[in-house]
């Protein structure tokens, strides 16, 4: 995912390369692409934080990236980009994900937390089910950190220094018997719930 000084330029050269074979980019490509930002967020933006950084930079008049793969000139960009937002407002309420991927900065916030669970399953094997890849830190290892539906964020940590191959499971602060979390956290993800065992 882009850092924050540049995720501007990378939405609009990204938007611009899903579109830039269309023989025509009219509305219904900008209903279309829309959709697509609602239903499949691009990198680990919500359909939110995608709508805000549209409507904020256009009404600022952020200034496009000079190189995109696009032939449309600056004022069919940002018209295009416009319809989007306009098609976005249109398509509210947005569906509630079963599962939203939190920012890696959190990583503290779970590091220190008491498993819940593990998972019988290799971050490889996780990484394949959910397609979903986890993020890794040099210092701490493999971590994947999710937003639930019901609001309840886990973490799927696999620290450097662990012993087995299993995944760890840890819940954030809310008040959610263990079960109900894995429960959930199963049906979101997919995984059988079978995989999720007492953490040894």
């Amino acid at each position: 995912m882009p850092r924050e000084t540049n995720e501007w330029d990378s939405l609009v050269r990204a938007l611009l390369y899903h579109v830039q074979f269309e023989p025509e980019v009219d509305d219904a490509v900008a209903r279309r692409v829309a959709t697509a930002l609602i239903e499949d967020p691009l990198w680990r933006l919500t359909p939110d934080r995608e709508y805000k950084m549209l409507a904020a930079a256009l009404r600022s008049r952020s200034p496009l990236p000079p190189e995109r793969p696009s032939h449309m000139n600056d004022g069919e960009v940002l018209a295009f980009l416009s319809l989007i937002v306009s098609h976005m407002d249109a398509l509210r309420p947005w569906p509630v994900r079963d599962l939203t991927v939190l920012p890696e900065e959190r990583l503290a916030e779970f590091a220190s937390l008491a498993p819940i669970a593990t998972v019988d399953l290799t971050v490889e094997d996780i990484e394949d089910r959910l397609d979903i890849l986890f993020d890794f830190d040099e210092d701490y290892g493999d971590f994947l950190l999710i937003r639930l539906r019901s609001g309840t964020e886990v973490g799927l940590l696999k620290p450097i220094d662990a012993e087995n191959n299993r995944v760890d499971v840890v819940g954030a602060a809310r008040i959610v018997p263990v079960w109900e979390v894995l429960d959930e956290l199963a049906a979101a993800s997919n995984l059988d719930r079978a995989l999720f065992v007492e953490p040894a």
